[in-house]
């Protein structure tokens, strides 16, 4: 829906202060999008998926697009489908980068990805991305990589908004769920259950 990809069924949202229903290829081109399934043409070479991407913008960084490279290992001459799945996303976040968006739209971008790979991933993003200022909206299943990058967190659950605060403060609020974890492998009434919760205390937002 951010991306105009789809029409919200109620509400609104603006984008780089653009209504998200009617976003100008000038607004676009302002906005990098990176989804979780890494997809490119196998048939293409590292190379050719650049000059096809390249194609669609205005500005293009190559020096920007070959440093990622260089970070994963990449070739010019690799081709796609012999990439592993470290290496696609590797090749993707280049291409995302490249033309220097103001937004980086990251869904899930690690998802899969071996743990060293994810490491590599998430240093990569964090470098490009914290020196050149831009935003990121960035969602993800794995709280640890949402620790390391992120300096607002929210949280989704059933399609409602729980909780929308900066990180540091999300952290002073919740307590260990070890102890929750304990108590699950021995029986327990619904009183003792009911009382096992996350938060220390309530996070607010409007």
């Amino acid at each position: 829906m951010l991306l105009g990809l789809l029409e919200p069924t109620r509400g609104s949202a603006t984008v780089l202060g653009a209504d998200s229903r009617v976003l100008r290829s000038q607004d676009r081109a302002r906005i990098g999008y990176l989804a979780e399934s890494h997809r490119l043409y196998d048939w293409m070479k590292v190379g050719q998926c650049q000059r096809f991407q390249s194609s669609f913008y205005a500005a293009w960084n190559r020096e920007l697009f070959h440093a990622v490279l260089d970070h994963f290992g990449l070739s010019e001459t690799a081709r796609v489908r012999d990439l592993s799945r470290g290496q696609r996303a590797g090749l993707c976040l280049a291409l995302t980068l490249a033309p220097e968006p103001s937004l980086l739209v990251l869904d899930d971008p690690a998802l899969g990805l071996e743990p060293v790979a994810r490491r590599s991933f998430l240093e990569s993003r964090i470098y490009v991305t914290r020196s050149q200022g831009r935003t990121v909206f960035f969602s993800s299943h794995l709280m640890a990589d949402v620790e390391r990058v992120a300096d607002h967190a929210a949280i989704l659950h059933e399609g409602v908004l729980r909780v929308a605060c900066p990180l540091e403060t999300f952290r002073s609020r919740v307590k260990s769920a070890s102890s929750c974890a304990t108590k699950a492998t021995r029986p327990t009434s619904r009183r003792s259950r009911a009382s096992c919760t996350i938060f220390a205390q309530p996070i607010r937002f409007t």
